[in-house]
């Protein structure tokens, strides 16, 4: 990507004002973490990520699962979320878990951006 992914320039004081912030906490340490943003076409997933010493064990998709109902109570029908196109293994895993690409774009002049959603019944 050549930069650092956005969600790691945030000023975190300012997300928690503004967006909803799941944590996963073992008591030793944070996890994982998935912030949602009300957005104008809906709710955005916009920061999913696990520390790499808990992937692979069912983290993410308990977080995915978490922010999709939180959709659903919401009155939103999809959960919207971009990634990068260098997170080809990103990519998979939302495929994998019922998201539909629906665009790519160019942002910022550098951020190869790939859009997906999920219809929640």
């Amino acid at each position: 990507m050549g930069r650092p992914p956005v969600p790691m320039t945030d000023d975190y004081n300012q997300v928690l004002r503004r967006n909803t912030v799941w944590v996963a906490d073992d008591g030793l340490g944070i996890q994982g973490v998935v912030e949602l943003e009300e957005t104008d076409f809906g709710l955005l997933t916009k920061n999913m990520a696990v520390d790499p010493d808990f992937q692979k064990q069912g983290l993410g998709r308990r977080l995915l699962a978490q922010a999709e109902q939180l959709a659903r109570e919401a009155g939103h029908d999809a959960l919207y979320i971009y990634i990068s196109e260098a997170m080809v293994e990103n990519l998979v895993f939302y495929l994998d878990h019922g998201y539909q690409e629906y665009e790519r774009r160019l942002e910022q002049g550098t951020y190869r951006r790939i859009y997906l959603r999920k219809h929640l019944a």
